[in-house]
């Protein structure tokens, strides 16, 4: 399963990714389609490993977010960690967790955990 290309998931955001087959790495950019805030997010530049198995790929990445929502700027980390198939090398499935700095007194509120299918343009 070769990740190289462009992908969608299941809330209309789109990725791009380089997988470099030597040193198992990735790299691209990250157009969300989901925020806080009433505007566009410009694309966010990302990075990431993956892995071959047997019958797939193991894949993980991060986005670090910051933006300005009511004067202030917010900054937060999505990390997404998952699996694609050879049967299905048009889409792979991750979780990710959201993590968002908040006050310590609230700290349990800062982490958000989700799924995501990402299919192939």
């Amino acid at each position: 399963m070769n990740l190289s290309g462009k992908w969608k998931n299941t809330l209309n955001s789109s990725v791009t990714i380089i997988a470099n087959e030597d040193d198992g790495t990735l790299k691209g950019e990250y157009h969300t389609q989901v925020s806080s805030v009433n505007k566009p997010l410009p694309p966010v530049p990302f990075i990431g490993t993956w892995q071959k198995t047997y019958n797939g790929v193991l894949v993980s990445f991060s986005v670090q977010w910051k933006f300005e929502k009511n004067g202030q700027v917010k900054q937060s980390t999505t990390t997404w960690s998952g699996s694609g198939w050879d049967i299905n090398p048009d889409k792979f499935e991750t979780t990710w967790i959201l993590t968002s700095f908040g006050s310590e007194e609230n700290s349990w509120k800062n982490t958000t955990i989700n799924k995501d299918i990402f299919t192939r343009l």
